[in-house]
């Protein structure tokens, strides 16, 4: 009987390793081919954002400080993701430090999932299932991703994380109404980190503990409720201490405070939303969550009772449609979609609900079409090197004195150019909408006098004062299409 037990035990483990492998494997190759900017497979692809963040992270192992040396708006935390992702280099050629994490963080957010899924169904046919929703959501994940190495992408394993910790209170709380502190410590560690990462990628986490929050009050569980906002503080101060102690000893850390949340909530009450038109852009962006609200609203009226997790599930799509439509104004926002729509998908689907299995294949067969954005972007990505003319003529000696105004910020990777001004990307975007920035930014090119600007070819994306400089202090040297290269002139 011991022997049986034991070899029983030792088949699971080992059918096990193998699901999980697989499910490595998909991820990995997901990956090799979406994420399009920091991929082996997309040698010369550096991206926008991406490339600036990589940028920003390989220059704080050089020294810099992000915020006060180089400027940015995202949070603290993803620029430590990106410093270590630098730790091997940031060529696209080889498979990078940043790759690789992105395969671990998407991984992981899957186990968390697949752990969720073993929580409710039991039988290792649902193994499969959890596959079959896993390709759902990673087809989704591939029409929001972009380029991949974005904040939304960072997100998704502490948004898995909170998903699962609601999952397993809603499934306990028959027995008792009563919120383990142990899981409170964990949603402060995972709320803190998204806000120090971007604060919007929460919601969903803000939803499912508003939800916790009111119903031990209607419960009266006051002393249960002071106990796990006590120990949610607790884990998130152990986010939140060493990120300002490192920014304190920096002398940034009011740096770092006025740009994630000063800053940011500035630029996304001026450029936020964009009307919804067509029913392509509704289906590839919102169908997904408006998915997820059928199936909940088709359970509770076929067992017509509500339970927690209903309710919390509900308010996490509903927070997250109401977020996404205020600031829809680029897809990948809507990458912090993804773990709910699996999260909500292993709870309230089964092959045996005809309707919602129905309604999921017609989704999935949508987001899989090979005439939607998600394989013409593949197509259309880029290979060629833009900026080899960088090395061939600049001067070793001259790259320290360089700035890129309206050029991608790709031009910083792997060209050993350096920025006179914190403002070293992004420029139109970010001087309008800080304080004094455009100030700064004119004083540093008129006192540093770099010996290189490099610009956009189309002057009508120039300020007029960097037009202005131009013509009177630079000499136009050459061209290379992406952007034209101007030397200071001699006295």
């Amino acid at each position: 009987m011991f022997i049986n037990k034991f070899l029983s035990r030792l088949k699971d483990k080992a059918s096990l390793f193998i699901f999980l492998s697989i499910l490595l494997l998909f991820v990995s190759i997901f990956l090799f081919y979406f994420s399009t900017t920091t991929s082996p497979h997309h040698p010369n692809n550096y991206g926008f954002d991406s490339a600036y963040y990589r940028f920003i992270g390989a220059s704080m192992l050089k020294g810099k400080v992000p915020y006060k040396d180089i400027w940015d708006n995202k949070g603290p935390i993803l620029y430590f993701i990106e410093a270590i992702g630098a730790l091997h280099g940031t060529r696209n050629e080889k498979i990078s430090v940043i790759f690789l994490l992105q395969i671990f963080s998407l991984f992981v957010s899957s186990c968390i999932m697949f752990a969720a899924n073993r929580e409710i169904h039991k039988t290792k046919i649902h193994d499969f299932y959890f596959l079959f929703c896993e390709i759902c959501a990673i087809a989704i994940l591939g029409e929001y991703l972009t380029e991949g190495n974005l904040t939304e992408e960072w997100s998704i394993s502490f948004i898995s994380l909170s998903l699962f910790l609601f999952l397993k209170y809603s499934l306990t709380n028959n027995t008792s109404p009563l919120h383990p502190k142990s899981y409170a410590f964990i949603h402060g560690i995972t709320l803190a980190s998204l806000a120090l990462i971007r604060i919007n990628n929460a919601v969903s986490i803000f939803a499912g503990i508003a939800v916790i929050i009111i119903y031990l009050m209607i419960k009266k569980q006051w002393k249960n409720l002071i106990e796990n906002i006590i120990f949610g503080i607790l884990g998130a101060s152990l986010v939140i201490i060493p990120v300002f102690l490192f920014y304190l000893q920096k002398h940034a850390l009011g740096d770092m405070l006025y740009a994630v949340f000063i800053y940011n909530l500035n630029y996304t009450s001026q450029k936020t939303h964009i009307p919804i038109t067509g029913l392509n852009f509704f289906l590839i962006r919102y169908s997904p969550l408006f998915l997820l609200l059928l199936l909940i609203i088709f359970h509770i009226i076929r067992t017509r009772k509500w339970r927690v997790l209903d309710i919390i599930s509900l308010t996490i799509v509903i927070s997250n449609i109401i977020l996404l439509y205020r600031i829809n104004i680029y897809t990948h926002y809507f990458i912090i979609v993804v773990p709910v729509f699996l999260f909500v998908l292993i709870i309230y689907t089964n092959i045996k609900y005809i309707p919602e299995f129905l309604c999921t294949i017609l989704l999935l067969s949508f987001f899989l079409n090979r005439d939607i954005k998600m394989f013409q972007y593949l197509r259309n990505v880029k290979h060629e090197n833009y900026f080899a003319t960088v090395t061939s003529y600049l001067p070793k000696t001259e790259r320290d004195s360089v700035i890129a105004i309206e050029v991608m910020p790709g031009i910083y990777l792997n060209t050993g150019l350096t920025p006179i001004s914190r403002f070293a990307a992004y420029q139109h975007d970010y001087l309008k909408y800080g304080n004094g920035f455009e100030e700064e930014f004119i004083s540093d090119l008129k006192t540093k006098k770099p010996k290189w600007i490099i610009a956009s070819p189309s002057t009508d994306s120039l300020p007029s004062y960097v037009v202005e400089l131009l013509n009177t202090d630079y000499e136009h040297k050459f061209s290379d299409g992406a952007c034209t290269y101007n030397r200071l002139k001699e006295p």
